[in-house]
């Protein structure tokens, strides 16, 4: 192979002596990076052989480009040839011989695609069926033909060797060009199969593919998969081989198959099961895991959603709900949406209202808007109110958004039926009376209702709402500067607040932190416990407002005077609600001449630069109008100054 080797290049080339063959100079026009085809033409060898070389390792620096071939850097053809002149490789007759040199015994076989007519078999082996005893013949045990190989001499003769053509320097490679098309006469390309280990034949075939695909099909070969899981040392999280959306990790004491999706640039995985390292691994455990896996799939290929997907041996794709009537829409609003219990029952009236007959079945995806607002929000009704047509637009718009995202649900094929309609947001013109907030608080201590009468104190002192009021943790009462600290989480408006504590109300405030720690202990978390469930904070006071309310309005029936009067009394009493507290508070405000910025402070609202610029935000001047505030009620009311006394006194002597 040596001789051989020598005479190629020295038949083209301008330097006669072997010494040259060794200067590096030879190469000195060749390209950086060489196709194996550049460099058979370069060496004057054929390209088999240079193939053969790369698979058994000789030749290194191989960079394989999908779409472009193979290239070798220039400095490993130097290297190459060096070692091939002198003789490192050792003699050998055959293409075979190369591979079986230095070969690892767990290579697979290399196959080696030639065209050749029978004419051409013909010219080299004197027959178009290659003899048994070539030596470029490889047997099977069973005497047939495995693999077939070509010799470098019989290259020649198969290939008209190529002219050697100058390389233009740090020019990047061509890309190799198509085979022509064959003539008629030419039959269809035939695969030499070269097997590497010589006690291992490789029956040849026409089909490369079908040789390097011998992945296992892990999902249904269960002993593949387990001998995969027992013999393979993960590193890290990997991939199943030839399995889509199967991963194995190993962790400390387990090895863990799990699903891995990729969804929307965000990873979605669940493990399918933890098989323990000091055990051998239970293939039935293997077996229910694929089960799963399989059933994932056929779910995954539904477009089942990740959140619906039951991980189940028989689970079946979920088929989601749709929804095309009005009714449907508040029905499922009202069905699946977490309320508080009064919202669910403004929720509930308003379906049962509107929308439990024939106006409910209207297809929202061919209604017009217009028609919508005349069959749905001006319906008339003999039970509606004021405030419906507003209560309409708003839980109509929350309902469509609720569903519009919902897992459970089909795509919706309607718009908002509501969009673009305005609910009509003006306060009421007259705020609550001083007198009738002061009537109720004196009744409910009057009635022994002190946790709703200290309610009522609290939202008046505080300007905190009444929902936040009822369900206020103790840990958002600072002892130290005495104020309320809102955060996000807990505040309508989404924003902090500070809610700083008048001093004349910090004696009632101790007394109840006291009355608390004694009746409830210290793991109490509410300022209002719940009285029925433990570690819970009481939902509302509103029956204990309608009793207080209601026996207000028997004492005005059966003391008053029934003049001109009575008739706004009673109203007034009528319309007070615990909402209108802020309301009040606003107006008594606005009587002691609290700047607005200041009040705004007070109320956690939004205020303007001008606004800003004009007013004392500071701690101090907060407690002080409220301390304002505190002594203009007492002045005029006295009745009020002696509920909070009433309401000290039980919690500092109680329980």
């Amino acid at each position: 192979m040596q001789q051989r080797a020598v005479q190629h290049y020295q038949s083209a080339s301008t330097s006669t002596s072997f010494d040259a063959l060794l200067d590096d100079s030879v190469f000195a026009n060749v390209a950086p990076m060489l196709s194996v085809e550049r460099v058979a033409s370069v060496l004057h060898l054929p390209a088999q052989l240079i193939t053969a070389y790369i698979n058994n390792g000789s030749i290194r620096g191989v960079i394989s480009q999908p779409g472009l071939g193979t290239f070798i850097s220039r400095p490993s053809i130097q290297l190459f040839w060096r070692q091939l002149c002198l003789g490192e490789f050792g003699a050998v007759d055959s293409i075979a011989e190369i591979v079986s040199q230095q070969m690892p015994v767990e290579a697979p076989p290399i196959a080696v695609v030639s065209q050749h007519s029978e004419e051409q078999l013909a010219f080299v082996f004197d027959t178009a069926t290659p003899p048994a005893n070539d030596p470029c013949v490889i047997k099977e045990s069973n005497g047939g033909v495995s693999a077939i190989t070509v010799a470098p001499e019989y290259g020649a003769k198969l290939q008209p060797q190529p002219q050697p053509q100058p390389e233009p320097e740090l020019e990047p490679e061509p890309q190799s060009q198509p085979q022509p098309q064959l003539e008629p006469e030419f039959k269809q390309a035939t695969v030499f199969a070269i097997n590497p280990v010589k006690d291992k034949q490789v029956p040849a075939t026409t089909d490369i593919t079908k040789q390097r695909d011998t992945t296992p099909d892990y999902v249904n070969d269960i002993p593949a998969l387990v001998n995969f899981l027992e013999t393979t040392d993960f590193k890290r999280t990997q991939r199943v081989p030839g399995v889509k959306y199967l991963d194995v990790r190993k962790n400390k004491n387990s090895v863990v198959l799990s699903v891995s999706v990729k969804m929307n640039k965000t990873n979605a995985g669940r493990d399918l099961v933890s098989l323990p390292l000091n055990q051998p691994i239970d293939h039935g455990k293997v077996e229910e895991a694929m089960a799963v896996f399989k059933s994932f799939l056929q779910q995954f290929a539904a477009k089942t959603p990740w959140g619906m997907i039951s991980w189940s041996v028989d689970a079946k794709p979920k088929l989601r709900r749709v929804i095309t009537t009005a009714a449907e829409l508040i029905g499922f609003y009202l069905e699946h949406s977490d309320f508080a219990d009064t919202t669910r029952n403004k929720v509930n009236r308003i379906f049962k209202r509107y929308f439990s007959g024939t106006e409910g079945q209207i297809d929202l995806s061919t209604i017009k808007r217009c028609d919508y607002v005349k069959a749905i929000l001006e319906m008339p009704h003999a039970e509606r109110t004021k405030s419906d047509y507003n209560e309409l637009i708003k839980y109509t718009s929350a309902a469509y958004n609720f569903a519009k995202h919902h897992k459970d649900l089909e795509k919706l094929n309607f718009d908002n039926p509501v969009e673009g309609l305005k609910r009509d947001r003006s306060k009421p013109k007259d705020a609550p009376k001083l007198s009738v907030y002061v009537r109720i608080l004196s009744k409910a201590v009057e009635l022994g209702l002190n946790d709703f009468a200290l309610s009522l104190v609290f939202q008046e002192m505080s300007f905190c709402r009444k929902a936040l009021t009822c369900h206020m943790p103790i840990s958002m009462l600072d002892t130290v500067n005495w104020r309320f600290k809102v955060d996000v989480r807990n505040n309508k408006s989404k924003t902090t607040a500070d809610h700083y504590i008048a001093p004349r109300f910090i004696p009632l405030l101790e007394a109840r932190l006291g009355y608390l720690e004694r009746k409830f202990g210290k793991d109490n978390k509410w300022l209002f416990p719940s009285s029925k469930i433990r570690g819970q904070h009481r939902a509302n006071f509103d029956k204990d407002f309608d009793k207080a309310k209601n026996a207000v309005l028997a004492d005005l029936e059966l003391y008053s005077d029934k003049n001109v009067y009575f008739d706004e009394r009673i109203a007034a009493v009528r319309s007070f609600t615990q909402h209108r507290l802020r309301a009040l508070n606003e107006k008594l405000l606005q009587e002691i001449n609290v700047y607005e910025a200041e009040k705004k402070n007070a109320f956690n609202h939004y205020m303007s630069d001008v606004n800003i610029a004009y007013g004392d935000l500071s701690n101090r001047r907060q407690r002080e109008f409220k301390d304002e505030k505190f002594s203009s009620i007492s002045e005029r009311y006295a009745d009020y100054t002696d509920a909070i006394d009433t309401l000290t006194k039980y919690y500092q002597g109680n329980p």
